[in-house]
């Protein structure tokens, strides 16, 4: 049996909108580069990963309070956007970086980065070597499966 639209729907609203993980009122959780090769899933703990330390770099913070949610009628899951800062998910260095860094992904981390909720890579990993290099993530977003009853 399939979950209805009702059940996605709510447990995007409640996840989204969940004050001790995505929906912080105070301490934005943060969005953090990572400079060296790792694997997403339920077991990626930040504290066994390295940071982004290129020139100008700092994480950046999400909106604070409930996350945006939608539905994707594309590609037919529930999605959270995290609330991007003024400016986006915009990384620029403001100095040459010796040695260069490769920014392979990023990590949505809590405030004092304990915590780990998820991670993606990028899909060319961008390297970081001059001053004006940089990056734009775009979107950052967990898209929900649809899960099945059995």
């Amino acid at each position: 049996m399939l979950d209805t639209t009702v059940l996605d729907a709510r447990i995007a609203t409640l996840l989204a909108g969940d004050t001790t993980t995505l929906a912080q009122a105070t301490n934005a959780n943060l969005i953090a580069l990572i400079v060296v090769p790792f694997v997403p899933g339920p077991s990626l703990d930040f504290t066994g990963l390295t940071e982004a330390t290129f020139p100008g770099y700092t994480a950046l913070a999400v909106g604070l309070n409930a996350q945006t949610v939608y539905f994707d009628p594309t590609t037919g899951r529930r999605v959270i956007e995290i609330i991007p800062p003024v400016g986006g998910w915009q990384f620029t260095s403001t100095g040459a970086t010796s040695p260069q860094q490769i920014v392979y992904g990023f990590c949505l981390v809590n405030h004092a980065k304990t915590v780990t909720y998820g991670g993606q890579l990028l899909s060319t990993p961008v390297t970081i070597a001059n001053s004006g290099d940089g990056l734009n993530l775009g979107q950052v977003a967990f898209n929900l499966t649809p899960f099945a009853m059995s």
